[in-house]
């Protein structure tokens, strides 16, 4: 590469550019504005380094003393988008309520000793060098627990793990000693707290908030307000357990704890699809219920039934859990012919897995509504009445056809998978209309995507319309509106879509209606809705469970345990109580400890 000048400025020029780009990118991070005046704040709980928009230096004493610990800014970065600090005893408020960074002091490379203060360069004691990052872990007010040791040997970026703020807005900074205290920092309205790194920092970035944001100073190393137990483990007798290489020697229960908490809230919701869905049922099953774990499960478990459609065989009843069915696309146990498809027996695989998940759900929660869970999806007329008269608040793409239904064996399939919607219309209208969308096809498939829609009076079964809509490939959201026949009266009817490629071509993500999951519409009803009667008829489980189960009722009871023996904690939110979530106790595990 040739050093190209400028004029005046011999053998500059690249360096100027390097600078410049380094500036920027350094900025992007969260890194120290340039060129601004900066001012000291303090009150013996906070000493603030700021300048009026951001803040440079942060450094705590939880006393009040005066005698501050470790800074928790990054040297060189800065806590970005404050606004002016306001100090009030042991409460810092950042005066301006928009997007902030904050870059906390952190090595990326290397094995952290957070007990020795060591940063080892491998997973041997060789070339250990002394190393304090003071904070220890961030815990939410979801119970999430992530320690700091997490974030080591990432690729510098953006990471996939976020900090869950739901049931309370707020997250812990808890620290070693040298911290000079614990932070309880509380985001008002927001629920997800990002995270990036660099070489020398951890950042965390969160959307502008309800309200100002205040960092409140703790003595205490747990939590304070943290109104729910997080898991742990207790073994009875404790022993130690040793690190060859190092010779370092720790007791076994908390350790075991750490890992606990650590593991079970890795994922700061639930995996809910596929394999994922049973499992995350089983990991949070001694989870407290005042968490929102329970609550994600449930809408993971709701929101799979939008997969629900034919098998390859014409089977109808399958959930196809990875976004498309009745298969996986390219790479199944089968070679079959040019679109058709290639074919995985996974399919029944995850199918089970999501009727146990359901079971266990309901098992272990005591949540029989979810067995009652009718879907709504949007339909709007042009009558004199609220509208839409179903679907308002959709959120949930509901296949029509996912993936197509041509036969594994090339043959014409003899069923046409599509969706209905049965409603009231309570004032004479003309028009219909609906929310529908489509995704992309795959290679070689057909780009023309058309949806057959028709509507139909429930009463004495006479067809109103019955037309092809072409939709536009890869948009989601597309408003189609039919015109009827004949001015239709106030009475029940059901509009019905199908997509016109059904048994034709494989053609991947196909023709969606906009649904919402659970939905609480009084009229007629879905007409085509996943229903317990399935549910039952997959499992035998249920048929004890879900008797006499009142339809949108939903309560809450809880139960809290007592000793290891017996029950944990259970959420029932319509039949009596009975026991569940009970821990075990074995030689290994010990007894489980809220």
């Amino acid at each position: 590469m040739s050093n190209t000048s400028l004029p005046g400025h011999a053998g500059t020029f690249p360096a100027v550019i390097c600078v410049a780009f380094l500036i920027l990118s350094a900025n992007a991070w969260g890194d120290l504005p340039l060129n601004r005046k900066t001012a000291t704040l303090e009150n013996g709980f906070f000493q603030v380094i700021h300048d009026g928009a951001n803040i440079t230096s942060l450094r705590l004493d939880a006393t009040g003393g005066g005698t501050y610990g470790e800074d928790v800014v990054a040297a060189g970065s800065a806590i970005t988008g404050t606004g002016a600090p306001v100090l009030k005893g042991n409460v810092l408020t950042f005066a301006k309520a928009g997007a902030i960074q904050w870059a906390f002091p952190f090595t990326r490379e290397g094995f952290y000793d957070a007990d020795a203060h060591l940063c080892y360069p491998g997973t041997t004691p060789t070339g250990a060098v002394p190393e304090c990052l003071p904070v220890r872990k961030f815990v939410t007010s979801n119970g999430q627990t992530v320690f700091i040791e997490y974030f080591k040997r990432h690729p510098v970026g953006n990471q996939p793990l976020w900090l869950n703020l739901a049931h309370g807005n707020r997250f812990f900074v808890l620290g070693e000693k040298e911290l000079g205290g614990n932070l309880a920092v509380q985001c008002p309205g927001q629920t997800i707290v990002r995270t990036a790194v660099t070489d020398t920092s951890l950042v965390l970035r969160w959307n502008p908030t309800a309200g100002p944001v205040s960092v409140t100073l703790l003595k205490q190393k747990s939590p304070p307000d943290l109104d729910m137990a997080r898991p742990a483990m207790a073994f009875s007798p404790d022993f130690t357990v040793t690190y060859d290489e190092t010779g370092k020697t720790v007791p076994a229960t908390p350790l075991a704890t750490d890992l606990l908490r650590m593991a079970m809230f890795w994922h700061p919701e639930t995996m809910s699809n596929g394999e994922w869905v049973l499992d995350g049922v089983r990991t949070f099953r001694f989870v407290d219920t005042r968490s929102t774990y329970d609550d994600f499960l449930r809408r993971g478990l709701i929101n799979n039934l939008a997969l629900l459609g034919y098998d390859r065989f014409e089977h109808f009843g399958m959930i196809f859990n990875w976004g498309q069915y009745p298969d996986y696309g390219a790479g199944g146990l089968l070679n079959v012919p040019a679109n058709n498809g290639a074919y995985d027996m996974r399919m029944l695989h995850v199918n089970a897995m999501f009727i146990i998940a359901v079971a266990e759900y309901v098992l272990s929660t005591g949540d029989t509504s979810i067995l009652d869970v009718r879907a709504e999806r949007y339909v709007a007329t042009d009558g004199d009445q609220p509208q839409p008269i179903c679907g308002g608040g959709a959120d949930t793409a509901h296949h029509v056809l996912a993936a197509g239904d041509r036969r594994l064996d090339g043959k014409t399939p003899e069923k046409v998978f599509g969706l209905g919607q049965s409603f009231t219309a309570t004032a004479a209208f003309t028009k219909v209309t609906l929310q529908l969308g489509t995704g992309t096809p795959l290679p070689g498939a057909p780009t023309e995507v058309t949806a057959h829609i028709w509507v139909t009076r429930l009463d004495d079964g006479r067809v109103l319309a019955d037309v092809d809509r072409p939709l536009a490939p890869g948009q989601a959201r597309q408003i189609v509106s039919v015109d009827l026949s004949e001015t239709a009266g106030p009475g029940e009817y059901e509009v019905r879509v199908s997509d016109r490629r059904s048994g034709k071509y494989y053609f991947g993500p196909g023709i969606t209606w906009r649904t919402k999951a659970e939905g609480d519409y009084a009229g007629a009803g879905p007409f085509s809705v996943p229903s317990r009667a399935r549910f039952m008829t997959n499992s035998k489980w249920f048929s004890i469970i879900s008797t006499n189960t009142p339809a949108g009722r939903r309560k809450t009871f809880r139960t809290t345990r007592t000793t290891a023996s017996t029950t944990w904690r259970t959420r029932n939110r319509d039949a009596p109580w009975f026991p569940c979530r009970t821990p075990t106790t074995n030689a290994w595990a010990g007894a489980m400890t809220p």
